[in-house]
C-alpha cells in the first residue's frame, strides 16, 4: 500500500473520471440544449441528465455484488465502452423519450459500475487515503472544467445531435484508465518470499496471518540455518485455520508483516502459533501455503447477514444521508445553475463560467482539504459539520445576491464545500465497516441517493414551471443541508464528552503495581 504504482492507479481513476462524467458534469449545458432545441417543459428536459444520475446511484449496489465475482477492472472496462457507446447513440434522437433510455437509463446505468474507484482507492491505499481519494475524485472536476465550454461549442457548431456523437466519442479515451485499476498482488496466494521479522523472546505470540488456506506449513531456511549452527531458533510455525476468512492483512510492501489477532473477532480464520525464542535475522524467509479442505467454514446465510450487519449502525445512516445531500446539492445546482442565470439576465458563457467556478474550487478541496484531516489539524467529524454550514449559507444567499460577481463567488464556495465533504465519505465508510465491507455498504449509500434523486425532476419543474424562479429550490436545499449539519455538530459533541469521560476515568483509575514493576524491570535490563 502507498506505493509508486497505488499513486498511478490514483491518476488512472482521475483519468477515467475526467471522461466517463462529461454528461454529468454538463447536465447544465444538456439540459439547456435539450429545452431549446426540444422545445419541451424544464420538468420533462431535465429527466435526461437527472435520469444518467439516478441510475448511477442505483447501480451502486449492483456494481458491489459484481465485485466479489468479477475483477472491478473488468467491470469499469465495461462500464466506460457501454457509457460512450450510448451518448453517441443519442445522435439518432427524435424526443426526450428517446435520450431518457440511452442518456438517462443506459449511460448512467454504465457508469454506475464506475462507482468502485472508492473501493480501488482504499485497496491501493493506507495513509494516504483521503489525499487518494482526492486525486481520484478530482476527475469530475477537471471533466466539469472542461466538457461544460465544449458542450456549449458543440452545440452551437453541430447541435444537440452531433454535440452527443461527438461526446460519447471522447469519452472513449476513458478505457486506458481501466487497465491500470488491477488489484493489488495478494500475499501467500502462492510461493512467495518475505523478510522475517523480529518475535519476542520467551514468549507464545498469537497473530493473523491472511489470506490464508485451512493448514499450511511456514518453512524458514534462516530458521534451519540458525538451529544446525548450535543457536537457538524457531523448530517449526504452524498455520491453524479456525474460521473462514476475507480479510488481508499483509501489504505491498516487500515486508510482510503479521498483525496481532483479536479473539473476538468472527472473521479471523487463521492464526499462526509460534513458539518463539529468538528470530531476528534480516534474511527472507520462504513461505509456501498447502491448500486441504475447510470442514469450519461458515455458512452462506451467516456470511451475507455479516456482510449487511452495518445496516443496524446509525452512523450508517448518517454518513449514508450527508452523502445523499451531498450529491443532490450537487446535481441539482450542476443542472439549474447555468438556467438559473440566464433568467438573472446573466450573458450565457458567463452563465457556463459558473461551472467552472464552481468545479475549480471543487478540486482544489478535493486535492488540497485531505491534508487538513491526514496531518491532524481538524478531526474529521468537525470538517463534514463545518463545511455542511458554510454549504447551507451558500445556497440560501444564492438567489438574494443578484449581481454576477457575488453569484461567481457563491458558486465557488459551493465548490470548496463539495470537495472537502465528498472526499470524507468513503474514509468515514471504511472506518466504520473495513475495507472489505466497503464495496457494499458504499453501493447502498449510493442506492439511497438514487431514490431521492428522482424526486430532483419534479421539484425543477414545480419551483421554475409553476413558481418561475428557483429561488424556493435554493431554499429548500440550503435547510436540508443546515439540518445534516446539526447532526454532525450533534455527533461531534458526543464525541467530546466520550473522550472527556474516558480522561476522567484515566486519572481516577490507579496504574497497577504489577505492571509498574514489570516496567522496572524491563528498564534494568536495557
Amino acid at each position: 500500500m502507498d506505493s509508486p504504482r497505488s499513486w498511478a492507479v490514483a491518476v488512472a481513476c482521475c483519468w477515467i473520471n475526467v471522461f466517463t462524467f462529461a454528461m454529468v458534469r454538463s447536465a447544465a449545458v444538456v439540459y439547456t440544449s435539450v429545452l431549446s432545441t426540444f422545445h419541451t417543459s424544464r420538468e420533462e428536459a431535465s429527466w435526461p441528465v437527472n435520469l444518467s444520475a439516478v441510475c448511477y446511484f442505483l447501480t451502486g449496489p449492483v456494481a458491489g455484488l459484481l465485485a466479489t465475482y468479477v475483477a472491478i477492472w473488468k467491470l469499469t472496462l465495461t462500464g466506460c465502452i457501454l457509457g460512450s457507446l450510448a451518448v453517441c447513440a443519442c445522435y439518432f434522437a427524435v424526443d426526450v423519450t428517446y435520450l431518457n433510455v440511452f442518456l438517462g437509463v443506459i449511460h448512467g446505468t454504465s457508469i454506475g459500475l464506475l462507482a468502485l474507484c472508492s473501493v480501488v482507492i482504499n485497496q491501493h491505499f493506507l495513509k494516504f487515503r483521503a489525499m487518494a481519494s482526492g486525486i481520484s475524485n478530482a476527475g469530475f472536476t477537471i471533466g466539469g472544467l472542461i466538457f461544460p465550454p465544449l458542450v456549449q461549442e458543440l452545440f452551437d457548431r453541430f447541435g444537440v445531435r452531433g454535440m452527443f456523437l461527438l461526446c460519447g466519442a471522447l469519452m472513449l479515451n476513458s478505457t486506458a484508465g481501466a487497465f491500470l485499476q488491477r488489484s493489488p498482488p495478494l500475499p501467500i496466494l502462492q510461493t512467495v518470499k518475505v523478510k522475517s521479522e523480529t518475535l519476542r523472546n520467551h514468549q507464545e505470540t498469537e497473530k493473523i496471518l491472511q489470506p490464508c488456506p485451512p493448514e499450511a506449513k511456514l518453512s524458514s531456511p534462516d530458521v534451519q540455518e540458525q538451529s544446525q549452527n548450535g543457536e537457538p531458533g524457531v523448530k517449526e510455525e504452524t498455520v491453524i485455520a479456525q474460521k473462514v476468512s476475507r480479510n488481508i492483512s499483509c501489504t505491498n510492501d516487500p515486508e510482510c508483516k503479521l498483525v496481532p489477532a483479536d479473539q473476538d473477532d468472527e472473521d479471523m480464520s487463521c492464526r499462526v502459533l509460534v513458539q518463539s525464542e529468538l528470530v531476528s535475522s534480516k534474511k527472507e524467509l520462504k513461505i509456501q501455503a498447502v491448500s486441504i479442505r475447510n470442514s469450519q467454514s461458515l455458512s452462506l446465510k451467516s456470511k451475507r447477514r455479516h456482510l449487511l450487519s452495518f445496516l443496524i449502525l446509525p452512523r450508517f445512516y448518517l454518513i449514508a444521508f450527508s452523502l445523499s445531500q451531498i450529491l443532490n446539492n450537487m446535481t441539482t445546482f450542476m443542472t439549474v445553475i447555468v438556467d438559473f442565470a440566464l433568467d438573472r439576465d446573466v450573458s450565457k458563457w458567463h452563465a457556463v463560467l459558473l461551472v467552472s467556478y464552481y468545479t475549480v474550487m471543487d478540486l482544489v478541496a478535493r486535492l488540497g482539504s485531505g491534508w487538513i484531516t491526514d496531518k491532524g489539524y481538524l478531526k474529521r467529524s468537525t470538517m463534514m459539520a463545518v463545511h455542511l454550514t458554510m454549504w447551507a449559507v451558500s445556497l440560501y444567499l444564492m438567489p438574494v445576491c443578484r449581481p454576477y460577481y457575488c453569484q461567481a463567488l457563491l458558486s465557488m464556495v459551493c465548490g470548496w464545500c463539495n470537495g472537502s465533504t465528498l472526499i470524507l465519505i468513503a474514509v468515514f465508510f471504511v472506518e466504520l465497516v473495513g475495507i472489505e465491507k466497503l464495496g457494499v455498504c458504499f453501493g447502498i449509500a449510493t442506492f439511497l441517493a438514487g431514490l431521492l434523486g428522482l424526486l430532483r425532476p419534479t421539484l425543477i419543474g414545480y419551483y421554475r414551471d409553476s413558481h418561475g424562479d428557483y429561488e424556493g429550490l435554493f431554499t429548500l436545499l440550503g435547510g436540508l443541508t443546515l439540518a445534516m449539519a446539526i447532526l454532525w455538530y450533534w455527533v461531534l459533541t458526543r464525541e467530546r464528552c466520550e473522550v472527556l469521560k474516558k480522561a476522567k476515568r484515566s486519572k481516577s483509575k490507579p496504574l497497577p503495581q504489577a505492571d509498574i514493576t514489570a516496567s522496572d524491570d524491563k528498564e534494568q535490563r536495557l
